[in-house]
């Protein structure tokens, strides 16, 4: 399994929720504080966990309609392969 971050400025937070409903079954929202480029900006992390390329895949066209939405130059995604277990 591999989790992704998706690192976007806080904005227009209800859009994004929406985007994210339609598009994942399951994800996290952390608050957060960041910056670009000297800018400081209040931030969200969104947290998702995928297996396979077309989901994969999926992540990277959210990130994109995130990153049209709030008007950015840049969003960070990261992926990091874990294990997973349900208790």
């Amino acid at each position: 399994m591999r989790l992704y971050r998706i690192y976007t400025e806080k904005k227009n937070l209800n859009q994004i929720k929406t985007l994210l409903g339609k598009w994942f079954d399951a994800y996290t929202i952390i608050e957060s504080e960041g910056a670009w480029k000297g800018d400081h900006e209040s931030s969200i992390i969104i947290e998702t966990i995928f297996n396979g390329e077309v989901n994969r895949k999926r992540v990277y066209a959210i990130a994109e309609e995130i990153k049209r939405l709030n008007k950015q130059d840049a969003v960070l995604i990261t992926e990091q392969e874990i294990e997973v277990k349900l208790v």
